[in-house]
Order: C-alpha cells, then structure tokens, then sequence
C-alpha cells in the first residue's frame, strides 16, 4: 500500500493514539477508540476534552474511574499512517490485540494481524475462558509452525496458564 499523506511532527493538526487500561472493566463505549490514530480536530468532535500542558502533551483522561491516555504522534510509521488512513485500530502486541477481541473487537477493526497472531488471540481466549484443551491444541499446533520468538514465549505462557487455571473460566 503506498501512503500519499504527509504526516509532519509540526502538523497544526496533530495525530493522537488512545490508550489506556484493557480489562473486562473497560467502558465498553471507549472500547471502540482506543488504540485508534486521530487527528486531533477528530478526537475534540468525537467529545474527547484535550488538556494539554505547556509543551502540548495531553493529560490523562479520566473516564469512568480509569485513565486513558492521547498519546502525541509526531511521526507515524509505515503501519500507523494505514491505521490513521484507514480508520483502523493500530494494536502491535499479541496481548493487546487479545484484549481487544476480548472487549468486543474483531480483527477486521485493525490494520494489520497476522494469522499467527490471529490463532495466538484464540488460544488466549480460550485459555481464559476455561477452555484449556481447545488453548491447548490451538498452541500445540501453533508451536510447530511458529518461527517468532516472541510469539512462541507468549505460547509457552499460555501453557502455562491452562495449567494454573485448570479449565476454570476467569473471564
């Protein structure tokens, strides 16, 4: 995909990133824009109050009693310029995409997953969902193919929280 836009760190217009907690007590009316990359005339139409301090950085957000977070993008890579073009979700950890899926998002919300990612997010699902012997199958098989480093030490920790909830759902 080629990128036509220019994205400059001296932009009148900045980007900002939503970030902030992902947990089962995440609103889920703020689930829909985090990890998102807006410009910020988007975030203030959206109702997002932007408070910023003397050298433009915005302070915490809080909604709901937890903190978010619009974190400043002066420059955007290769894959956050598709995520702001495109309207999508830009997540790059396994975990958090997991997370994500877990508060309701599909994958066709992010920019760019991998199939190998994808399979890490079901086993992750399954894994808190008590479905141990599905989290299980899901790694093994993925185990064998698997040539990420990173990806495969995220596997051997879902193992080895299959064993230590035994089945039990915690989601």
């Amino acid at each position: 995909m080629t990128i036509s836009a220019t994205f400059k760190g001296d932009d009148l217009d900045p980007y900002y990133k939503l970030t902030g907690p992902l947990n089962p007590s995440t609103p889920s009316d703020i689930v829909p824009h985090l990890c998102m990359i807006r410009k910020e005339s988007e975030w203030k139409a959206l109702g997002f109050k932007m408070r910023k301090d003397k050298y433009g950085n915005c302070r915490p957000i809080n909604i709901k009693g937890m903190a978010f977070s619009l974190k400043w993008k002066p420059y955007l890579d290769e894959v956050e310029a598709s995520a702001a073009l495109l309207g999508k979700k830009c997540a790059r950890s396994p975990n958090q995409i997991a997370l994500l899926i877990m508060l309701g998002c599909s994958y066709d919300d992010f920019v760019a997953v991998s199939t190998e990612e994808m399979t890490y997010c079901d086993a992750f699902l399954c894994t808190y969902r008590g479905e141990a012997a599905n989290a299980l199958s899901l790694i093994r098989s993925a185990l064998e193919r698997c040539q990420d480093e990173e990806l495969r030490s995220l596997y051997e920790r879902l193992v080895q929280d299959c064993k230590i909830f035994k089945g039990k759902s915690i989601i």
